[in-house]
C-alpha cells in the first residue's frame, strides 16, 4: 500500500507531507524487495498499473518550490503572491491570488483561485506560475464571494474543471455499432439512453445501418467538445 501510494498519490499530496513519509516509503520498497521470493503478495504492485485513457504527454515542468508555496498557503488559508505567465495573453502578471483548491486534470495541476478582489474563480495552471511566496494574510471574503463557502468537488462536479460554465445540456447522437458497444459499457450519464435506430426512420440509410441514437445529459465543457471532435465519423 505504501509503495503504491508514493508512485500514484505523491503528485497531489503536499510536499511536507511526502517528506515525512519518506523513510515510511523506504521502509515499504526494502521490506517488498526482501519478501519478494517468500510472500507471493509483494508482488502485487508489479502485477497492476493505472494508465491514462487519453494519449500519454509529459508533464510540464513546474518551476521548483512553487507547489511547496501552493500547498503552504492552501493549508493555511492564506493568499499566494504569484508572477503568472497567461498563455493566452502572452505576458506575465503579478497577482495576488486567494487558493481555493488543486486539481490535477491530466498531467496538468490547477491552482483554483480568485484574484484580488475580484470574484470570479479561475484556474491557473502551475507550470506557469512563477515567484510564488504564501503571504501572511489570510483569504478573506469580498462582496459577492465568501473563500470559506467555496466547495471544490461541487466546482468540479459542475464541469468547471474541465473548462465549463457550470451548465447541463441534452445531447442526442447517432452512434456507429462500435462506439454503441463502448458507450453501453462505459456510460456518459446515469440518464444515458440508447435505442436503435427503426429502420422506417428518416436518419436510417445505408451510411447509417446498423446505428443507434443516444440521449445523455452532461457537463457542456471543452473537454466534451474535445471527445466529440475525437469520434470522428463514428
Amino acid at each position: 500500500l505504501l509503495s503504491m501510494v508514493r508512485d500514484y498519490l505523491t503528485p497531489i499530496l503536499p510536499p511536507t507531507v511526502t517528506a515525512v513519509l519518506e523513510p515510511q516509503f523506504k521502509a515499504a520498497q526494502d521490506l517488498l524487495e526482501s519478501s519478494s521470493k517468500t510472500n507471493p503478495m509483494a508482488a502485487w504492485k508489479d502485477k497492476v498499473v493505472s494508465i491514462p485513457a487519453m494519449q500519454r504527454l509529459i508533464a510540464p515542468d513546474i518551476t521548483p518550490g512553487v507547489m511547496e508555496e501552493v500547498a503552504h498557503a492552501l493549508i493555511r488559508h492564506s493568499t499566494l503572491a504569484v508572477t503568472y505567465r497567461s498563455r493566452s495573453a502572452g505576458k506575465r502578471s503579478e497577482l495576488t491570488l486567494s487558493p481555493l483548491g488543486l486539481v490535477q486534470r491530466g498531467q496538468v495541476f490547477y491552482l483554483v483561485a480568485t484574484a484580488g478582489q475580484y470574484t470570479d474563480v479561475r484556474l491557473y495552471a502551475l507550470h506557469r506560475l512563477s515567484d510564488a511566496k504564501a503571504t501572511s494574510e489570510a483569504v478573506t471574503p469580498v462582496e459577492g464571494f465568501d473563500p470559506r463557502a467555496f466547495n471544490l468537488h461541487d466546482y468540479v462536479a459542475k464541469g468547471f474543471a474541465d473548462f465549463g460554465v457550470g451548465e447541463e445540456v441534452l445531447i442526442e447522437l447517432l452512434i456507429s455499432p462500435g462506439l454503441c458497444d463502448h458507450l453501453q459499457e462505459c456510460r456518459l450519464s446515469l440518464d444515458q439512453i440508447i435505442e436503435p435506430i427503426d429502420a422506417s426512420s428518416p436518419d436510417d440509410s445505408p451510411e447509417t445501418k446498423g446505428w443507434s441514437r443516444l440521449r445523455a445529459t452532461v457537463q457542456d465543457t471543452q473537454q466534451l467538445q474535445w471527445w466529440l471532435r475525437g469520434l470522428g465519423d463514428g
